[in-house]
């Protein structure tokens, strides 16, 4: 913050400028960097922070023997945290990724995991493409070998250009299923997050998390930048 005086041809500023804002306060006459302004939470943003809440409580709620279930889990499928790839996750994270990952499609558990699958699936290899035909958008996914043994949360950006940064583009929960091979209509989730279609040739950013149908790994999320055919 820097304190200004004013002289014969300018007695008083306020408001912003740019990324500057004049104001008076008790120091006399300022000048600061303009404020941020917060950007009120979506819903699928709101509707993730009430479930990391209530598979917090869960974790409390369920036996000691699920708990351990859990530790025990986590113990034999090491995973690690996005943050620090360095720390692995104890059995109550475990719990609550795979919970949440769940969460985004199913809503809240009726009733929680708490016997982990002793063994992993054998993975699963998604293709993206975004297809317009007309007025409709379509998600297509080929899965290799394509069991139904995982689970797909699908979440894709707005329209980006080819100068745009890949990694930073933030992406939005779309919608998610039996990871199967297959063609979804998403024009109707797509219009009120992003408004206009994107055209052929145009360019948006699609992740894929994926995890396991039976409690376990949660997998990093894929990326793909696709041009829409």
């Amino acid at each position: 913050m820097a304190i200004i005086k004013y002289g014969a041809l300018a007695t008083e500023i306020r408001g912003s400028v740019g990324g500057t804002t004049f104001q008076s306060n008790r120091y006399g006459f300022t000048v600061k960097n303009k404020a941020k302004m917060i950007i009120p939470g979506t819903t699928t943003q709101n509707r993730t922070k009430v479930g990391v809440s209530m598979m917090s409580k869960a974790w409390a709620s369920i036996s000691q023997t699920g708990r351990d279930n859990w530790d025990t889990f986590a113990a034999n499928f090491p995973q690690y945290s996005k943050k620090d790839p360095t720390a692995q996750l104890s059995g109550q994270a475990a719990f609550l990724k795979w919970h949440l990952a769940s969460y985004l499609v199913n809503g809240v558990a009726t009733a929680f995991d708490t016997a982990p699958a002793l063994a992993i699936p054998a993975d699963d290899n998604p293709t993206v493409t975004i297809q317009r035909s007309g007025a409709t958008l379509l998600l297509n996914v080929v899965y290799a070998p394509n069991t139904g043994n995982w689970q797909a949360n699908y979440f894709m950006s707005r329209i980006v250009t080819e100068s745009q940064k890949f990694i930073g583009t933030k992406t939005r929960f779309i919608t998610g299923g039996t990871a199967l091979t297959g063609s979804t209509n998403i024009t109707s989730i797509w219009l009120p997050k992003f408004g206009r279609l994107p055209a052929a040739g145009e360019i948006v950013n699609v992740g894929v998390q994926m995890y396991m149908s039976a409690g376990g790994i949660v997998k990093a999320t894929q990326y793909f930048r696709e041009v829409v055919i």
